[in-house]
């Protein structure tokens, strides 16, 4: 019996401990939409993004480090929703292909 309750106290700790993490990122569903193209510092990959709010969203739900670029979509690519993201309403539009 005390087995059974020390895995569930952990399984609620865990459970806890995530939607924490998952609430602390921005809300942006209503943000209006102002495309910009982000930048990642690592990969110098472009992504790009329907405001402000969503490149910090996206930074935040996947821990990547994208900066604002320039205003407008990415150039020269072809935009594709990001499959990073179960909310297709707040997520960035990648384009390119990686570079």
């Amino acid at each position: 019996m005390k087995i059974v309750s020390a895995l569930l106290l952990v399984a609620f700790v865990a459970l806890t401990w995530s939607y924490g993490e998952a609430r602390e990122c921005l809300d942006c569903s209503f943000i209006t939409t102002r495309y910009i193209c982000g930048r990642n510092t690592k990969t110098d990959n472009l992504l790009t993004f329907k405001n402000n709010c969503d490149l910090d969203r996206y930074n935040c739900l996947t821990r990547n480090d994208y900066i604002f670029d320039r205003d407008g979509r990415c150039p020269g690519r072809s935009d594709a929703e990001s499959p990073n993201s179960n909310d297709s309403e707040s997520s960035p539009i990648a384009s390119g292909d990686g570079h």
